[in-house]
């Protein structure tokens, strides 16, 4: 996984924020997380912005700002995007600095911050959308997301297995990987219609506001998936705050079917995320290797 060149990253900040300012003076600061990218805290006056930086994934940030503006108008909390676009290689999104407490730190009222979590992912799941999958075409009249149902899951079985990865990192055992691969496999027989899902509605993409308002974050992996499961899959391993979440989104916690669901959908993510950080040389491998382990005991333990 590369990182985008200091000297270019400076000079794009600077480009911005003459532009908006028209001075060059600024501040930086690396913001934690940003697993997939590099994100900053840029400063300068009343110039506040959150820059999210990849190279050459210009596509994920403009798919990332169409859902957001969609969510928004359905009445979500999300930041402002000011800018996506792409200089000497680099692309990038300018955003609102949202102020306020990561939901893993937070210390306040938990319950009631996940009932409206899960209040805000229904809102999100209501929006209908084409197709499945990662990948948005912009080109026509409608945005749709490119995949059928079976082509997402079989993309995402390929990443699973490749180079057997989940084993070489040990994350799994063989006998493990094959139980895990028939359980996923399971998903083909589900027959819902596709809704957009923000894909990693965790505590570490959650920011809670002085006022407790609550703000969704980083929407790289946004999808056309299958409602409620994708966006409450990865509440479903702490019982007390599934149970939250579903009671804001309107669903019973205790359903079978739903919970079942969930854990497989938080397996799928959990082993393709682990194949996808080995295949970059992630150098955070072990973080993912253990969060697939867990979510195969979840699932299958």
């Amino acid at each position: 996984m590369s990182q985008c060149n200091a000297e270019a990253v400076n000079n794009l900040f600077r480009k911005i924020v003459q532009r908006s300012t028209g001075g060059t003076d600024f501040t930086v600061d690396r913001m934690t997380g940003g697993v997939v990218n590099q994100v900053f805290h840029v400063r300068a006056g009343s110039f506040d912005r959150v820059f999210r930086l990849n190279e050459n994934c210009l596509d994920v940030f403009n798919k990332e700002r169409w859902a957001m503006r969609c969510a928004q108008v359905a009445g979500v909390n999300v930041p402002a995007v000011s800018e996506t676009d792409e200089l000497n290689g680099i692309a990038y999104m300018v955003m609102q600095y949202i102020p306020g407490t990561s939901l893993k730190d937070f210390a306040g009222d938990r319950t009631s911050v996940l009932n409206d979590l899960g209040r805000q992912l229904r809102l999100i799941n209501n929006i209908p959308v084409q197709g499945f999958g990662f990948h948005l075409d912009r080109s026509g009249r409608s945005p749709r997301f490119t995949q059928s149902w079976a082509e997402l899951i079989n993309e995402e079985l390929e990443m699973i297995l490749k180079d057997d990865a989940l084993i070489k990192i040990g994350a799994l055992t063989r006998e493990q990987l094959d139980e895990a691969v028939s359980l996923i496999k399971e998903r083909l027989t589900w027959n819902s219609p596709a809704s957009l899902c923000h894909g990693d509605a965790s505590a570490d993409n959650v920011i809670v506001q002085a006022g407790g308002t609550v703000v969704i974050i980083d929407w790289t992996q946004t999808k056309g998936g299958v409602a409620p499961y994708y966006d409450l899959a990865s509440w479903s391993a702490d019982p007390a705050d599934f149970e939250a979440v579903c009671a804001g989104y309107g669903v019973d916690h205790n359903d079978a079917q739903l919970k079942a669901r969930c854990r497989c959908v938080l397996l799928t993510d959990a082993l393709r995320a682990a194949g996808w950080a080995y295949s970059v040389n992630h150098p955070q491998i072990g973080m993912f290797a253990e969060k697939a382990k867990a979510a195969f005991q979840h699932a299958c333990g």
